[in-house]
């Protein structure tokens, strides 16, 4: 027997569904939304999902977001669903996806790289069939698991 989850639906804003069980507090984390701010947030953990078992779920009124936090979206929860809505209607509906290249979000893991000793932006390239992230300056290479913003 399914449960009822009694959520009032937002007018504007963002739905970011579809995320892995016990990572919506990361998500809010990588948008900054962890500590003070002004959106009104609606956040389930743990749900029952038919595709995945258990998910997460945050609805955030009145924000939109920026490529640079959908990629961070990305790296925390991949392949969560963001609904975008105005007006109480979803104008626009994506899976997050990691990108190809990823500038300045993630630090390198090896403590021996320039990155990690010099003011450089960094820069990774992600292999989707691997699921690998590759430095561009040490060249090393690290499974997307392993990714810490």
């Amino acid at each position: 027997m399914s449960k009822i989850y009694k959520v009032y639906k937002i007018e504007n804003g963002i739905v970011i569904d579809h995320i892995p069980n016990k990572k919506a507090l990361s998500v809010l984390s990588v948008l900054g939304l962890d500590n003070e701010h002004d959106s009104l947030i609606t956040m389930g953990i743990n749900l029952s999902s038919d595709k995945m078992n258990k998910k997460d779920v945050i609805k955030i009124e009145n924000r939109d977001l920026s490529v640079e936090e959908l990629n961070k979206i990305a790296i925390v929860a991949p392949n969560a669903s963001v609904n975008i809505i105005k007006d109480s209607i979803i104008v626009k509906k994506f899976k997050a996806s990691i990108p190809e290249t990823i500038r300045g979000i993630i630090s390198c893991l090896n403590p021996n790289c320039i990155t990690r000793n010099e003011d450089i932006e960094s820069i990774f390239y992600y292999d989707k069939d691997k699921n690998t992230i590759k430095c561009h300056y040490c060249e090393r290479t690290f499974n997307q698991e392993l990714i810490r913003l």
